[in-house]
C-alpha cells in the first residue's frame, strides 16, 4: 500500500473528488468517460498534479448541474487516473480504474471543486459455503439470462462473470457491466456484505 493510500485510511489527506451524473463505479471497474464541467475538469488536474488518484461519486439528483456536498452520496470508489484527453476547448476524455471503495468523512472545501476526506471501506470477510457457491452458480445463470436481451455485451464480460468464483468480485463485475439504474447500482456498492451484495443484485436481475 502506497503513502497516500495508508494517508486516505487514516482521513489526514484530502482527495480531489468528481460528482458523476447517473453513472457509478465499482473497484476493478475500467471505464473511460467524457467530463465537461469546469469543476470536475479542475478536480482532474488537481488529482494529475498530485498521484492521480480521484474520488468518484455519484450525485443524488442528475438534474443538478453543480451538487453540493450534501447532493453527492457519501460511498464512492478511488480511482487511478491512467489518462486524460483534452477532447475541446470545453472537455476532456477521462481514463480511470476503479481502486477500492472509500467514505466521506468530510469535506475541506467545495470550490473551486470539491476536495474531501475519505476513510477506505473494506468488504467484509466471508468464506466460500454450498450457499455462496450455489447463489454464484444461480446468478452466472442469471447473468446468461438477462444478456439475451442485449447485443452488445462482449464475450470477454460473459467469460470474466464464468471465472468469478468470490460473491462480492462477482456481484461488482456484474453490475459494472449491465445496465441499471444508477440509485439501484449505488445499493449494490454501499453493501459491504460479499453474500448480501450478490443476493441483492440477483434480485435486481429476476
Amino acid at each position: 500500500m502506497s503513502m497516500i493510500e495508508t494517508d486516505i485510511q487514516r482521513e489526514s489527506v484530502a482527495v480531489p473528488a468528481l460528482a458523476l451524473r447517473g453513472l457509478v463505479i465499482f473497484p476493478g471497474m475500467l471505464l473511460q468517460f467524457d467530463v465537461g464541467r469546469r469543476k470536475s475538469i479542475l478536480a482532474l488536474e488537481k488529482a494529475m498534479e498530485e498521484n492521480q488518484l480521484i474520488f468518484l461519486v455519484a450525485q443524488k439528483d442528475l438534474s443538478e448541474n453543480d451538487p453540493a456536498a450534501e447532493q453527492i452520496f457519501s460511498m464512492g470508489v478511488v480511482a487511478k487516473i491512467k489518462q486524460v484527453i483534452r477532447r475541446s476547448d470545453d472537455g476532456v476524455r477521462l481514463f480511470a480504474e476503479g481502486l477500492y471503495r472509500a467514505n466521506v468523512t468530510s469535506f475541506e472545501s467545495e470550490n473551486p471543486f470539491l476536495l474531501v476526506h475519505l476513510q477506505r471501506v473494506e468488504t467484509l470477510p466471508s468464506r466460500a459455503t454450498r450457499r455462496s457457491e450455489a447463489l454464484i452458480r444461480y446468478t452466472q445463470n442469471l447473468f446468461e439470462q438477462f444478456i439475451q436481451n442485449y447485443t452488445h455485451i462482449p464475450p470477454d464480460i460473459v467469460i470474466g462473470v464464468v471465472q468469478k468464483k468470490d460473491c462480492g468480485e462477482l456481484a461488482d463485475y456484474i453490475a459494472s457491466n449491465i445496465m441499471f439504474d444508477f440509485e439501484e447500482k449505488q445499493v449494490i456498492l454501499e453493501e459491504l456484505h460479499p453474500l448480501r451484495r450478490l443476493e441483492k443484485l440477483a434480485e435486481r436481475m429476476q
